[in-house]
């Protein structure tokens, strides 16, 4: 039987679950730049793709999109299936490129460059 993870008491002394290890993450290329979260989502899921979140990299000056988001899959282990069934499939006019999103690398202050004056 699978415990849950131990919960912890946060800063600000809310009690917080340890968090789990990053699901798996689709990367999309090419979305229309007026696609929402919910348009997405549902154009994922209705081939047979769950997800459990939805995150679209907007500008943030326009609010539109650049054409690209993450979505998280339920299932890890249906990653490259999802690629297959996803990549080269049209939504709209846009004929969108998934892959597996690189995991993010933590960011690293000492090694952040600084503007010289």
């Amino acid at each position: 039987m699978a415990s849950n993870p131990p919960s912890v008491i946060g800063a600000q002394g809310r009690l917080n679950e340890r968090p789990k290890k990053m699901r798996s993450q689709l990367l999309f290329m090419n979305l229309p730049h007026d696609c929402s979260d919910r348009e997405l989502k549902d154009w994922i899921e209705s081939r047979g793709i769950e997800t459990t979140s939805i995150r679209i990299i907007r500008d943030l000056v326009a609010g539109v999109s650049p054409a690209f988001a993450y979505a998280g899959l339920k299932d890890e282990a249906r990653l490259l299936e999802a690629v297959s069934v996803l990549d080269g499939k049209k939504m709209r006019n846009q004929t969108i490129s998934v892959k597996q999103a690189a995991p993010r690398s933590p960011v690293n202050s000492s090694t952040t460059r600084t503007a010289k004056a």
